[in-house]
């Protein structure tokens, strides 16, 4: 299982939700023994779930604990409170996730 968890921080700052999805992805790299080949969050989500899967040969869940909490955080400041909005969609290719998952038999 991954698990991405954006509960208990604070997400008033431009560009930490990018900064604490990146080390969230290095920490489960590193616990799975996944070598990091991609610089981009949608890549190298991709390669991790491939790689645990390939691994495993088992089937490969993630979850995403409190995703929406960015935005609630920045609501004072409604420029980053949209690009907080946006930072799931920008940094996680759902359409490469389920052609990743058909492949994959990943869910």
């Amino acid at each position: 299982m991954v698990r991405i968890g954006f509960g208990g921080r604070t997400f008033a700052v431009p560009g930490h939700p990018d900064t604490n999805l990146d080390a969230q992805l290095g920490k489960t790299e590193r616990d799975a023994g996944v070598e990091r080949l991609h610089r981009e969050a949608p890549e190298r989500f991709a390669h991790l779930i491939r790689s645990l899967h390939g691994n495993s040969g088992q089937r490969v869940v993630v979850l995403v604990d409190e995703y929406d909490k960015p935005v609630p955080d920045a609501l004072a400041e409604p420029d980053m409170a949209l690009a907080n909005r946006d930072f799931p969609d920008c940094c996680v290719n759902r359409r490469r996730l389920g052609s990743i998952r058909r492949r994959h038999s990943v869910r």
